[in-house]
């Protein structure tokens, strides 16, 4: 799959890019430049199928209802299907007749629904909904060719639906080839500021709203849905009546949601200007006037009492307003991108206000995703290779983001370009899928456990000498994935080793090479293709050059808890000692504890069972929750103990979620004792290891080297005390076994126990 940035890669606004695949090609957005005069047919950019006949062209895809990304729409041929949000098509169809500009209405074609795949010749195209001031906006993952290209539109952490982005996070699509992300953000702010969420916009509306003797006016776009929602919370709250006209009230309407403000609903009143009667008488609109005259006003009722209302100010509302009094009261807030004013686009309203002796005040934050936001994006979707747009500073990128590759617009280039990977054929007379023999019933957001093929493979086929590698070298740790498994060293994933339809992809994480220590040109060139183990033997030789580069990175970038998390793993399922302990690690990083439909923040460090020696006749497991913290400063904060405490108390409190992630628990630690990975007295009578449902779950807290003089922990204690409901699960400390990290069940502490002996410690 190839990729070309036709408008973009160095500015703002007029995203266009293009995506080509056996032959066939996407569009993804087709904006108007906001530098542009004029929207005219010579700012297309020279792509065949615009306006010919061109068969290849399937189409166009549009990421969100703003004109920088589909105002060029207007000027193709109106057979080429475009793709985009139901409500974005309602909103831009509801809002044409009432702009003074053609606005373009796209085409038939896709209609999106959230995290719903659907198919377009050789591309499977899935989008996402995210935050943003556009309502209906989405990110859109293309697929083609075996490689993934994540495009990002436009998006946000801060706004009224900033749950999608929390969503997506923690739950986002995985293995991405090449992230296609905007930053529009960068050089407007610091790299460690974050814009004011919609809720503190609301708090600020409300502010100036209450201080305001006379008429509120705020100017803001009618389709910035959440700042319409805004405006209505921090009027009502002070007291006043929204005011909309006949533009805002259908584009509310066309929204097809009844939580959102309407023209019926009793703290709204609906006003039409001069200009609007006109339009209305005009085109016979008398059927959408009748729809929301319900809480209609008129001239008077405005002027004589404009301390009641708030009105959605509009231009056309100067010609109404100048036949007030008492101007001088009234509030005029500008709530919008502040560009449009500087740039002149306003000065008549400027004028007027001047003259009115109308106070301006500013409230108003980005449609766009703050720097830490960013990068909190990039880490969570890790993709293969980042590449800017929608930015007037790409060269920021590379000092936030690791793997940045910037394109001038107009250069061609190739989604997946990773050197550093290599692949393993597998056998070509085995017909293995990704769904040969899934577990069956398990939530798709937590699914860690290999299928049929995938582990036949570790066991004896084409991958068995990276398994035998794990077995020997106790440094190394396997983890499973789903649909790949890593190879863990000092915390880090050395490999990943992703199923494809015949082959397993390779991986090496290039960002260890990003420290002082730069990757060896020999292990860049890793051979490709082969058949057989001997491609597998091949990249073992690799191994310890690997780990050293890996040594001087983290040398550089200490990463403690990742490596004393793997070190318990190897404690206590494959060390010397491991039959003696009473715990067994199943999955690290546990991510996705979610049920499908649903977002969660929630993850934890391991996930694991308590298996007593004296029960090792049976093979009823109880299942274990366990985070790590790594010093005293990390006992805090969003990431902190309370956190884990409260996702624990959301996880194990929803039975059926909590038995789904456990049947995929149970799969896979029996995956993991078929592979050998376990170390324990194997008992006759124990022929499958199961988890007991009925046992009451463990949330467990390792605190590595704690500063046991530190008064941090006192004040935690005591709020987990206060919350804690020991009916629902028991909340445990481990503490060490004479310095070692077995985990034994004489060793576990509860709160209470735990908190003695904390306070036992400062005296």
């Amino acid at each position: 799959m190839k990729v070309c940035i036709h408008r973009g890669s160095q500015q703002i606004g007029g995203s266009c890019v293009e995506v080509e695949a056996q032959g066939k090609r996407l569009l993804l957005d087709l904006g108007l430049p906001l530098d542009a005069e004029a929207n005219t047919p010579d700012q297309l950019p020279l792509i065949s199928g615009l306006i010919n006949d061109d068969a290849s062209l399937l189409g166009i895809l549009i990421s969100h209802p703003h004109l920088d990304h589909f105002g060029l729409l207007k000027h193709i041929r109106s057979d080429l299907p475009v793709g985009m949000g139901a409500a974005a098509r309602r909103i831009l169809k509801a809002a044409a007749p009432f702009l003074p500009t053609d606005l373009p209405l796209p085409a038939a074609g896709w209609e999106y629904q959230s995290e719903k795949t659907f198919e377009i010749g050789p591309f499977r195209v899935t989008p996402y909904l995210v935050d943003h001031s556009a309502y209906d906006a989405y990110g859109l993952l293309i697929e083609a060719d075996g490689q993934r290209l994540f495009y990002s539109g436009d998006f946000r952490g801060h706004g009224r639906k900033s749950k999608l982005f929390e969503r997506f996070v923690n739950n986002p699509p995985p293995t991405i080839d090449a992230l296609l992300m905007e930053g529009s953000s960068l050089g407007r702010l610091a790299l460690d500021q974050h814009f004011p969420c919609e809720q503190t916009i609301e708090k600020q509306l409300h502010q100036a709203l209450l201080a305001c003797e006379g008429l509120a006016m705020v100017h803001t776009s009618m389709q910035n849905i959440d700042r319409l929602v805004s405006i209505f919370r921090a009027s009502k709250k002070s007291g006043r009546k929204l005011v909309l006209d006949l533009y805002s009230a259908n584009v509310l309407a066309a929204t097809n949601n009844p939580n959102l403000p309407q023209s019926h609903w009793q703290d709204i009143a609906f006003f039409v200007p001069g200009q609007q009667r006109y339009q209305i008488l005009k085109n016979a609109w008398f059927d959408q006037l009748k729809l929301h005259s319900k809480n209609r006003m008129f001239d008077e009722e405005l002027l004589n009492n404009p301390s009641k209302y708030t009105l959605l100010f509009r231009p056309m509302h100067i010609s109404t307003l100048k036949n007030a009094t008492h101007l001088d009261k009234a509030l005029y807030v500008y709530s919008q991108w502040k560009g449009y004013w500087d740039a002149g686009s306003y000065d008549y309203i400027k004028d007027w206000l001047e003259a009115s002796g109308i106070k301006k005040v500013d409230i108003h934050t980005s449609g766009h995703a703050s720097p830490v936001d960013l990068k909190r994006f990039v880490e969570a979707v890790n993709p293969k290779k980042l590449v800017p747009i929608h930015s007037f500073h790409p060269e920021q990128y590379p000092q936030l983001f690791k793997r940045v590759e910037t394109y001038a617009d107009g250069q061609w280039w190739d989604v997946c370009t990773d050197k550093n990977r290599t692949i393993i054929n597998q056998p070509k007379e085995r017909n293995n899928t990704m769904s040969d023999s899934l577990p069956t019933s398990i939530n798709s957001k937590y699914q860690r456990s290999l299928n049929t093929a995938f582990l036949n493979d570790l066991k004896e086929g084409v991958l068995q000498p990276l398994l035998e590698r794990v077995k020997q070298d106790d440094t190394l740790m396997l983890a499973l994935r789903g649909n790949y498994i890593n190879i863990y060293y000092r915390g880090g994933a050395l490999f990943k080793i992703e199923q494809q339809a015949n082959a397993y992809n390779i991986s090496f994480d290039a960002s260890y090479e990003k420290s002082e220590a730069e990757l060896p040109d020999y292990l860049k060139e890793i051979p490709r293709n082969s058949d057989g183990k001997e491609e597998a033997y091949r990249l073992l030789r690799f191994v310890a050059p690997l780990k050293e580069v890996m040594d001087r990175y983290f040398s550089i970038q200490q990463k403690p808890e990742r490596e004393f998390q793997q070190l318990v793993v190897r404690e206590n399922n494959s060390s010397s000692i491991s039959n003696e302990t009473e715990y067994f690690i199943i999955d690290i990083e546990a991510a996705g504890l979610t049920e499908e439909g649903k977002s969660s923040a929630a993850r934890f460090d391991m996930l694991g069972v308590r298996w007593l020696s004296k029960e090792r006749q049976k093979a009823a497991l109880v299942p274990v929750l366990i985070e790590m913290k790594y010093g005293t400063g990390a006992l805090s904060g969003s990431a902190g103990i309370t956190k884990h405490k409260k996702d624990a108390d959301s996880l194990l409190t929803n039975t059926p979620l909590w038995n789904k992630v456990i049947e995929d628990l149970e799969v896979q630690i029996n995956q993991l004792d078929e592979l050998g990975l376990l170390t324990y007295n194997r008992s006759t009578r124990v022929e499958k290891l199961s988890i007991n449902r009925e046992a009451k779950p463990e949330l467990v807290f390792m605190l590595a080297n704690y500063n046991p003089r530190s008064t941090a922990l006192q004040n935690i204690l005591g709020e987990l005390a206060e919350t804690h409901n020991p009916e629902a699960y028991n909340l445990l400390f481990a503490t060490s076994s004479f310095m070692g990290y077995g985990l034994h069940s004489a060793n576990m502490r509860n709160l209470t126990e735990f908190t003695q002996l904390a306070k036992a410690a400062l005296k």
